[in-house]
């Protein structure tokens, strides 16, 4: 618009602008943490050793006693005060390279401080060239010390990888990615209409959170109980705890874990010596005997782990409790006993916190039956159930009625339960502590029994629901043939008929049926025994996804499952497991997720290893191989791949690696050199090699093993359509078997003994890389051969590759 003189003839410009300013959140400084003994010092030989001299001097002066407390707290005395003194206290950890290397590091800087001080002091030639040579050595070994650190790292995360060891792998993840800042959020109140920004009022919404979620006070049925079947009961859990059992419990606990109240970490009981370990002996026998644990074993510090969603609200938070040590290795030994009874009990499905089992078993399940649906042109329908708070919401007064249904004497029910009755628990965020309240519902999370009895309290669940209900999907499956002789299936007789019902890993619950009205009775019925249990299911996040046959594709109608008359969301795709699934049995949205995955974890570490020039390239790509392919690659030994999928995979990783090692597309590198100068295996050959591997283990598995019914098996109803029939997974194994040069009709005797087939994957993984680099120089070599034709035209004497060409040329030259 015209207006304003200025001597200009530009116009001004007016605009209306709506925007919010939103104030700043200031984030709360935490206290300094509580300190810690400096178990680091228990490497050094001497302080082992004084240490388990004062401790055997120290806790003869420890009677029996039949009183629990007294006894815990003259024993923690002593531990505490002993350890402290031979070993210190923690200094505050960096968890970065010179944290570890602390002592080289500082030897370093010393001897280059005393040549900075001898050139202060004397200012000559000679001192201030060995200056410059002290500072030139201290940057090298500093480089060199930092190296070896990323180098060791990777090393460690490759073997957790290679034992499929999940939680040591992502906790070593998180030590090379480094810690976020620890500072306190401000938190909505119980409302959520204002934002709480002071501090004592934060820790005390924290402690009302809690407090409010372990002591909900819900409805259970006891009736419910009379429908489950009574298992023998197992005895051997009563039995006195030897001191084979105690080592057991002890070895088995993890090093680096924070201590509870009592802070003492578990590497003291380990390297404390035998008499620390006699008195523990005796004192847990004593709590067998009495039916009575110390209250420090009860009591639980909390501590708080952001999921997702809005940071500002505590429902976003989960609690892990942190446990007294000794308690915890006392909880352990249980376990150890329970997970006997649990392995007769617990249904086939369940694969959570059970050994030999893994969230690839249960991927691999839900992506067979997909797969085995739409090859025999079956409706496929899955539910995938959350609970509200799984385990803050078990009834305990149920759980203990449970345990001794399924198998467990009085007294090891009684001793569970003294771990629970009359359990207090603190808050702690940042160094601060809230005041103790009561907690009467749930498992402790932390605990290490916690999820074993949350899983045996949902077997009871599907017990009762399996007299009730006969749904499912129904497979014929037969392991004594070959995996590629479909025709195996035909013998009515030798095959053996199982229903696919349900697929677990803990609380990650799934349902499947291949009819709308056997999923609406499935999912009604699970919702009711599961309120009656005492679990609640949160329908906002319970969804469905719909896999329709052909006659169904195109019909547009979407299939309705309610939960008290709520409808459940149909989604065309689901993350199960950290793998997504969806209604159609592609991949290529996972794909896309795996890459995303895997760009977010290289950016983590950009500016703190890629872009850092004193790492070498060495280092570099070792921590790229175990960081990065390993969210590129996470499960896809599981599923059935197209060169679509390979050549996108491939992509990531040869120009990642090219950014790495500098190779620019200019300079005309072919990526066979790529990978050459990595030296590393392309994603084909190493998927061909981990789905080999996981194929290997399923037919080393036991015949009851769902993966491997599913594996040699097939729908009872359904039929292949006529023609060309979809990729399966087992046809991709076949393919990769005939790459490698092994016989498709003889690799079942070598995939059952683990030696011979680990040696054949091994080598599998050259032949891929052999054949694919004779390959490509075969194409090298045929674009640089002459070119020899009998296409020339008569006239000019030129040369064409078709007689199409040459007919193009005369027509258009007139020759």
């Amino acid at each position: 618009m015209r207006g304003a003189e200025c001597g200009t003839d530009h116009y001004l410009v007016k605009s209306r602008l709506r925007f919010q300013i939103r104030p700043r959140i200031r984030r709360i400084a935490p206290k300094p943490p509580r300190k810690l003994t400096n178990v680091t010092n228990l490497k050094n030989s001497e302080a082992k050793r004084k240490l388990q001299q004062e401790i055997l001097n120290n806790v003869q002066e420890i009677g029996r006693s039949e009183n629990v407390e007294n006894y815990w707290n003259e024993l923690k005395r002593v531990v505490h005060e002993t350890s402290e003194t031979v070993l210190g206290f923690q200094a505050r950890k960096h968890q970065d390279w010179f944290e570890d290397k602390i002592d080289k590091v500082d030897e370093i800087l010393e001897f280059r401080r005393k040549r900075y001080e001898r050139s202060l002091a004397k200012a000559t030639p000679g001192n201030e060239e060995e200056f410059k040579k002290a500072k030139a050595m201290a940057q090298r070994k500093s480089r060199e010390l930092k190296d070896e650190w990323w180098s060791e790292k990777a090393r460690k995360l490759e073997e957790m990888a290679a034992c499929n060891n999940t939680k040591g792998f992502y906790n070593g993840l998180k030590e090379i990615y480094g810690l976020r800042a620890n500072m306190i959020s401000p938190i909505k109140n119980k409302e959520g209409t204002a934002l709480i920004t002071e501090n004592d009022k934060i820790i005390e919404r924290w402690k009302e959170h809690f407090k409010d979620l372990l002591n909900i006070e819900g409805t259970i049925e006891e009736g419910i109980l009379n429908n489950l079947q009574r298992e023998p009961v197992v005895p051997e859990l009563d039995d006195e705890i030897t001191k084979e059992e105690l080592e057991k419990a002890i070895s088995s606990m993890s090093d680096g874990k924070s201590p509870g109240l009592d802070g003492i970490p578990s590497e003291i009981y380990k390297h404390a010596g035998e008499q620390i370990k006699l008195k523990l002996l005796e004192l847990f026998n004593i709590c067998l005997y009495i039916d009575v644990v110390p209250q420090e074993f009860k009591d639980a510090l909390i501590v708080t782990i952001y999921k997702n969603g809005d940071k500002t609200n505590c429902g976003n938070y989960r609690g892990i409790s942190l446990l007294c040590t000794a308690g915890k290795i006392f909880s352990k030994l249980l376990l150890n006993r329970l997970k006997i009874l649990a392995e007769r009990v617990l249904p086939e499905s369940q694969s959570g916190f059970r050994s030999n089992r893994s969230t690839q078993d249960m991927i691999f399940c839900i992506r067979q039956v997909q797969e085995k649906s739409a090859e025999q042109d079956r409706d496929l329908f899955l539910v995938f159930f959350d609970f509200k708070k799984a385990f803050d919401m078990v009834r305990r007064e149920m759980l203990w009625k449970v345990l001794a249904i399924l198998g467990c004497p009085p007294k090891f029910v009684q001793i569970a339960k003294s771990f629970h009755q009359g359990m207090f628990g603190k808050v702690s965020v940042s160094g601060n502590i809230s005041e103790p309240f009561e907690i009467n519902n749930g498992v402790k999370q932390g605990d290490p029994s916690a999820p074993t009895y949350f899983t045996l309290f949902l077997a009871a669940i599907l017990k009762v629901m399996n007299q009730e209900i006969e749904g499912g999907v129904k497979i014929i499956s037969r392991s004594d043939g070959k995996l590629f002789n479909l025709a195996r299936l035909k013998a009515k007789t030798k095959v053996n008929e199982s229903c696919v019902l349900e697929f677990l890993y803990a609380d990650d619950s799934a349902m499947v049926s291949d009819n709308l009205e056997g999923i609406q009775e499935i999912t009604t019925t699970f919702s009711i025994i599961s309120k009656a249990f005492g679990l609640q299911i949160n329908t906002a996040k319970t969804e469905l996804i719909y896999q329709p046959s052909s006659r169904n594709r195109n019909r547009g109608v979407q299939p309705v499952v309610t939960i008290d008359n709520v409808p459940l969301k149909t989604v065309s795709k689901f993350k199960y497991l950290g793998s997504h699934l969806s209604n159609d049995n592609k991949i290529d949205e996972e794909i896309s997720h795996r890459i995303q995955s895997a760009t977010i974890s290289f950016g983590k570490l950009s500016k703190r290893l890629w872009y850092n020039h004193d790492i070498s390239l060495t280092t570099k790509l070792k921590v790229f191989k175990t960081a990065v392919l390993s969210a590129l690659l996470y499960a896809t030994e599981t599923m059935t791949l197209h060169r679509k999928h390979i050549k996108k995979l491939t992509n990531f990783q040869l120009r990642h690696l090219r950014q790495l090692i500098k190779i620019q597309w200019s300079d005309k590198v072919p990526n066979v050199e790529v990978l050459r100068r990595a030296g590393m295996p392309s994603v084909e050959a190493t998927i061909i090699s981990s789905q080999l591997r996981w194929t290997g283990h399923v037919v080393r598995m036991n015949d009851s093993r769902l993966p491997k019914k599913l594996l040699y098996g097939e729908l009872k109803e359904g039929s292949r359509k006529g023609g060309g029939q979809k990729l399966r997974y087992k046809d991709t194994i076949k393919r990769h078997l005939k790459r490698i040069d092994c016989d498709t009709n003889t690799w079942e005797v070598n995939a059952r003994d683990r030696k011979s087939w680990r040696a054949v994957v091994k080598g599998a993984v050259k032949r891929v890389e052999d054949k694919r680099e004779g390959e490509y120089e075969m194409r090298r070599q045929s674009r640089h051969k002459e070119l020899i034709s009998n296409a020339t035209c008569g006239r000019c004497g030129r040369c064409f590759l078709s007689n199409a060409g040459r007919a193009s040329h005369i027509r258009a030259n007139k020759c």
